[in-house]
């Protein structure tokens, strides 16, 4: 399986106060080789009652999943968290059963979900080699229902963590904010840089000093690159996102 999507059906907002279950079962669930799935999307609706496979040619699928409409305002809550977990359960449960699947994988994902006590983390993209290939960096982020922690890990060859650097306290959505800032490579052996897609912005990770961000503007304003910055940043409503962002 390659993607794994959750939402709340016509409810962007609330969809992303469950991205960090999203990611923390997509990291598990993509490893399951005999899967062929390119994408997995489990909707929920509160005006729908039971699990029904709405679609499913193995290579797609999609499962509609009733939820009360009364959990809604407590998703931040770790007992709702809970019960959205099991019913992602019985959802793939019921798509393996449709496929005449064993459970066993599935049982085991969710047993060791439940063993780390629900908590959520991800890493983003591939591992990258410094030039003088002694030390590694990938992007490791820790969820939460309302935002994200975002940091650089920098280790050494044996995998001994050397650095780790948070660099942005930001939204939960993970793929929006990598598709924006998705060209991330090292300047040389001491500096990684994250920058966006017009290489404007950089965040520059320095193994010694930490992080810094530089504007090098080219199609935008340095006033636009700085609201491009602040459109990711946890506490920014979607709106106002989509405003710093010039796409409204």
């Amino acid at each position: 399986m390659k993607e794994f999507f959750l939402k709340i059906n016509e409810d962007q907002g609330n969809s992303l106060l469950i991205k960090h279950i999203q990611y923390n079962v997509a990291k598990r669930v993509v490893n399951l080789k005999y899967s062929k799935y390119r994408r997995v999307d489990v909707i929920f609706d509160c005006t729908h009652d039971g699990i029904d496979i709405d679609w499913n040619d193995i290579k797609t699928a999609r499962i509609i999943c009733g939820i009360s409409c009364e959990i809604i305002p407590f998703l931040r809550e770790e007992n709702i968290i809970k019960e959205v977990y099991a019913a992602i359960y019985k959802c793939l449960t019921k798509l393996w059963d449709s496929n005449g699947w064993n459970f066993d994988e599935i049982n085991n994902i969710f047993a060791d979900i439940a063993n780390e006590n629900y908590k959520s983390w991800f890493i983003y993209g591939k591992t990258l080699l410094s030039p003088d290939r002694k030390l590694k960096a990938y992007f490791f982020c820790d969820l939460h229902p309302s935002f994200a922690n975002y940091h650089v890990q920098i280790l050494s060859k044996k995998n001994e963590l050397i650095r780790n650097i948070l660099f942005l306290k930001g939204q939960p959505d993970l793929l929006v904010f990598f598709l924006f800032f998705k060209n991330y490579y090292w300047v040389d052996s001491d500096n990684f840089v994250l920058s966006d897609i017009n290489r404007e912005i950089f965040y520059v990770f320095n193994i010694t000093s930490g992080v810094s961000v530089e504007y090098k503007p080219l199609y935008n304003s340095i006033e636009d690159c700085k609201n491009y910055v602040k459109a990711f940043e946890y506490n920014t409503t979607i709106s106002d996102r989509l405003k710093l962002l010039n796409i409204m």
